[in-house]
């Protein structure tokens, strides 16, 4: 493929959720793009599925979890509780996790990984963009137009409260309430993109030692904290002291946590300077709005209770049944409208209760396959792998539903155990797919 094709597709692979709203038919442009470069690449993805026996494991779970969500889908079409079009939509989304993991992985083996550069590079304008669209930059105006020309949509879908309260928060310089979203439809899509681009600039950093990648991993720290979404804190801080304590303490692991501490330094500084957006925030609370909906473990006890009554497949109008019990039960009106906001427990409600067990599964074998790799690199995705659940456990997006971004990191999780593996089988001979040019 020629180069300009390759740095397109890098640049796709980065902006994933950016332009959701720009739509033909139901698949956005960047997805309609990556999935024309997928059938450019059929052979390749074939010969990939032959030789590489990590990357054959995680394809036959993603054909596991399709099937499984097809068969459901079919019972739900059946009964009258989904239109035929809905199944072919869900079948088609899972043959698209697939295509995205694939592609990311190409780019991986392509030319000395070269193109993790160009997603990096398109993962720092977008953090510029986050943090110059906070209503503390006097740049803010300008980019919630840009904003909400991105989100510009005939879809419902995209033209939210969200955005005009951010766009209100930055006409009155209102900072306390403002959650950091940056171009994307919301805060929570934003995390998920801070998580992943967080893990991948710490692997850069690991694998190359360059300062800018510190950089930006110390940008991407502070939009989480000016996201105001704690379990993304939490996961972030997570890893990044679960690291400190656990690798092969060197001079470039001090660098990185002398930045880092600078970092929050300065962070500390100025959030305390302006005590009231500190303390009016979300991070300085327990609770998001003080109300009842900040009762996630009954939110998640009506999720589990509707799956295992309903094995088969928890339909909309099952879980409208279940809500309403649970809200009567524990006299919590807002359980009848909340989902369990629990990306766990929500892998029922898509995949049956097989589904279940069918990620365990598949998180036993990431897990046997990061126990292979080199120290360092085991330390930071064993610790990903765990700072991701917390992370999820309070949001409904979840890898195989929505969250796209995190499969790059499964990605990145098989090639270092396939190099690892070239390389015991011949330690001297240098492995053909490495990344140690990437500099």
């Amino acid at each position: 493929m020629p180069r300009w094709s390759l740095v397109l597709l890098a640049v796709l692979i980065a902006l994933d959720n950016v332009l959701v709203s720009k739509r033909i038919g139901f698949l956005s442009i960047d997805r309609l793009l990556e999935m024309l470069f997928f059938i450019f690449l059929i052979k390749d993805f074939l010969l990939e599925f032959r030789t590489n026996p990590f990357f054959k494991k995680f394809i036959n779970f993603v054909l596991l979890f399709i099937l499984v969500q097809t068969f459901m889908n079919l019972r739900f079409v059946f009964i009258g509780e989904m239109e035929l079009l809905g199944l072919f939509k869900d079948f088609f989304k899972g043959l698209t996790f697939m295509a995205y993991a694939f592609l990311f992985l190409y780019l991986l083996r392509t030319e000395n990984g070269r193109y993790l550069k160009v997603i990096s590079h398109v993962h720092f304008v977008i953090i510029l963009f986050s943090l110059l669209h906070h209503p503390i930059s006097p740049f803010s105006g300008i980019f919630g137009e840009i904003k909400s020309f991105l989100l510009t949509s005939n879809s419902a879908q995209f033209n939210s409260a969200d955005l005009t309260n951010e766009m209100l928060y930055i006409k009155h310089g209102i900072s306390d309430r403002f959650r950091l979203s940056g171009p994307f439809s919301n805060t929570i899509t934003f995390s998920y993109f801070a998580f992943s681009s967080y893990v991948l600039h710490f692997y850069l950093f690991i694998k190359t030692k360059k300062k800018y990648y510190l950089f930006v991993l110390a940008l991407l720290f502070i939009c989480a904290i000016f996201s105001q979404t704690r379990s993304l804190i939490a996961g972030l801080f997570f890893i990044t002291a679960g690291y400190f304590f656990l690798s092969k303490f060197n001079n470039s692991a001090s660098k990185f946590l002398v930045v880092m501490v600078s970092f929050f330094a300065v962070i500390s500084l100025t959030l305390f300077t302006n005590m009231n957006m500190f303390s009016n925030s979300r991070v300085a609370s327990v609770s998001s709005n003080g109300g009842e909906s900040d009762s996630r473990p009954l939110l998640w006890l009506t999720g589990v209770t509707a799956v295992f009554s309903h094995p088969l497949g928890v339909s909309d109008k099952d879980y409208d049944a279940t809500r309403y019990i649970m809200a009567e039960k524990y006299g919590m009106p807002a359980l009848r409208n909340l989902s369990a906001h629990n990306g766990f427990i929500n892998v029922g409600f898509h995949y049956t209760f097989i589904g279940y067990i069918l990620f365990l599964s598949f998180l036993f074998f990431v897990s046997k396959t990061i126990r292979q790799l080199q120290h360092n690199y085991k330390i930071l995705f064993a610790l990903t792998i765990l700072g991701y659940l917390i992370h999820t456990s309070f949001h409904n997006t979840f890898v195989f539903d929505t969250d796209y971004p995190f499969l790059y990191l499964i990605m990145i999780i098989g090639f270092e155990f396939i190099c690892n593996k070239e390389k015991v089988v011949n330690e001297d001979e240098k492995p053909s797919s490495s990344l140690l040019k990437l500099k």
